[in-house]
């Protein structure tokens, strides 16, 4: 038997809402008794050294030839040695034990078992240490053992910063706070405050960045200090303190840890959850705007249901007096509902008459936001059981695009329904969503909009069938504006030849030049793989070969585009660099001028 992969899954997962890891086994001996005898020695083990855990697992369907041995921990390393321990007990002899960390190499009795357990749970959880991890669960405080070996306690602006030394609690200037953990944690937070600052967190396969956006935008307007986690990186207060993709666990944690934060807004993506859990453990409210097809094929997850599975996390792990706010006209988003946490808040574009679904919360005194009929692409209006009253009108909001931009109108739903979750007066967000103007400042890569000599250029992150079909959706909606629509579309290579075919084939109904590109995102496939794709689902459609262009590379490609435009024209650029890109599309026009000279 041999172990094929480790996670530490450090928050609500979709196993589990505990802590877990999670071993995958495989080999002519790795059969499901042969991982629960495991997984029941190691809790067993780690309660014998003081360090035990309980929790509910959800187990997936077994692949043939692998199975999974899951067991929750309360300190990491302690974890992963109990389960290295555990199986050389239950099944002697196992490959690639190293991959729990270090341990004996060879198989060793109970007694020595438990002894050298003791000993590193001694070294890296002493006993004061766990008095305070004990007191700090049933206060429902937060606790984060920092790299520098520091205890956070609490998160943001509220939380406290410790170190345990010599069976003492210091604290982070070095003050002695004594020996007793109950003390010191009510000392910080009075009888009853737990250390923690309001959390939002949003999920969904489209719409994630723009809503997490939103929601700063509004909280920054009503006072707060917030820190956001997105693609693009990680901010605080506006000013971005880690750059690139941050839409993970450990971006989570680090706004978590920053001691300015008073409100933490949360961008979820899929991958994350699945490799480590959710970087906290409980938000007040979670956002769940969408399931759409993507990333299916990967990690596991072969169908919509599975992805909605591990989306539905985020409103799992909703504390029970806080918000889960959850698409209605998405029914697997509806879905979700059977295991969301705290009270459901419904968005629509619909109005509650046209929805049997919203007639019945409303009428059983549940909220719900809704678009209303009207002019400029209607009204967005709160129902809540008899009250009714009005957020804003779809035409103030310069990112809804007079209501053609409908996917910025959800998402403004969304982020309203997130920030009356969150207590926020109404007239603070109707002003922070007509200050919202998607911009590449305010909203990088999501649909923003600069005009160069007459051609309008929209530069817009749609990386997916679904995403491209809602921004085709605006084309459409303005192309009597404009002479002709210009593409560059491309995914990325690592979505199922079927996704990759279709967006070139969607690609055909929106635009009337298509540039196909496949760098830098090939991830894996070989040279001219995508672009054959891309170019088989335009094809597929009866297109006229003429109107199709491959160029590889982005920033080529992408050039390309503006150069084949003239006045009047319509260019839309679907990068992978966004910042790069519209650094590029800035300077166009000094290189157009230079070329031409």
């Amino acid at each position: 038997m041999r172990i094929i992969s480790v996670s530490i899954l450090r928050g609500p997962n979709l196993f589990s809402r505990s802590r877990l890891i999670r071993v995958r086994l495989e080999g002519a001996t790795a059969k499901p008794f042969v991982a629960h005898a495991a997984e029941s020695l190691a809790a067993a083990l780690q309660a014998r050294v003081g360090l035990g855990a309980v929790a509910e697992v959800r187990r997936p369907s077994t692949e043939p030839g692998a199975v999974d041995m899951f067991y929750p921990y309360v300190v990491e390393e302690v974890g992963r040695l109990a389960g290295r321990l555990a199986l050389q007990q239950v099944e002697g002899d196992v490959e690639r034990l190293d991959r729990l960390g270090p341990g004996p190499d060879r198989p060793i009795d109970m007694e020595e078992a438990i002894a050298t357990l003791s000993a590193l749970a001694e070294e890296v959880a002493p006993p004061l240490l766990r008095k305070l991890v004990n007191g700090a669960e049933r206060r429902e405080t937060p606790l984060t053992r920092l790299e520098d070996g520091a205890l956070q306690l609490g998160w943001g602006a509220a939380q406290r910063r410790v170190r345990v030394a010599g069976g003492r609690i210091l604290a982070e200037h070095g003050e002695d706070l004594g020996g007793d953990a109950e003390a010191v944690l009510g000392g910080f937070f009075g009888d009853s405050g737990n250390g923690r600052v309001p959390v939002v967190a949003i999920t969904g396969t489209n719409g994630k960045s723009t809503t997490t956006r939103m929601v700063e935008g509004i909280l920054r307007g009503h006072g707060r200090a917030v820190g956001l986690t997105s693609t693009t990186g990680v901010y605080v207060n506006g000013e971005r303190i880690l750059e690139g993709d941050a839409s993970g666990p450990r971006s989570a944690r680090l706004v978590l840890s920053d001691e300015r934060v008073e409100t933490a807004v949360l961008e979820v993506a899929r991958g994350g959850m699945l490799r480590e859990g959710l970087g906290y453990d409980a938000a007040d409210v979670g956002a769940l705007l969408n399931v759409q097809a993507d990333h299916l094929g990967l990690k596991g997850i072969d169908t919509i249901e599975d992805l909605a599975r591990v989306k539905s996390v985020v409103v799992e792990a909703v504390r029970p007096d806080g918000w889960s706010v959850l698409n209605a006209d998405d029914p697997l988003a509806v879905a979700a509902k059977a295991r969301a946490g705290g009270v459901p808040a419904y968005f629509s574009l619909r109005p509650v008459e046209e929805s049997e679904l919203l007639s019945a919360h409303v009428a059983s005194g549940g909220l719900a936001l809704v678009r209303e009929p009207g002019p400029e692409g209607g009204v967005l209006v709160v129902r809540h059981g008899p009250e009714r009253y009005e957020i804003i009108k779809v035409g103030e909001i310069p990112a809804a695009f007079a209501g053609a931009a409908e996917f910025n109108v959800a998402n403004a739903m969304a982020a309203a329904l997130i920030a009356l979750g969150l207590g926020v007066p109404v007239s603070v967000i109707r002003s922070g969503l007509a200050g919202f103007a998607s911009t590449f400042e305010q909203n990088p890569g999501r649909l923003n909009v600069v005009d160069k000599e007459g051609v309008r250029v929209i530069v817009d992150y749609a990386h997916n069938p679904a995403g491209l079909e809602a921004l085709g959706r605006l084309i459409q909606a303005v192309r009597p504006q404009h002479r002709r629509t210009i593409g560059m579309v491309t995914t990325a290579g690592d979505r199922r030849d079927e996704d990759i075919r279709q967006m070139g084939a969607l690609a055909v109904d929106y635009f009337d030049e298509i540039y196909f590109r496949e760098d830098p995102s090939r991830r894996g496939r070989a040279e001219g793989e995508i672009l054959k794709l891309l170019m088989d689902g335009a094809l597929s459609r009866g297109v006229d070969e003429r109107r199709l262009h491959c160029i590889s590379h982005e920033s080529k490609a992408a050039d390309a585009c503006l150069r084949a435009a003239v006045a009047g024209d319509l260019v839309v650029l679907t990068p992978t660099e966004v910042e790069a890109m519209w650094r590029q599309v800035q300077a166009f026009e000094r290189n157009r001028s230079a070329a031409a000279a």
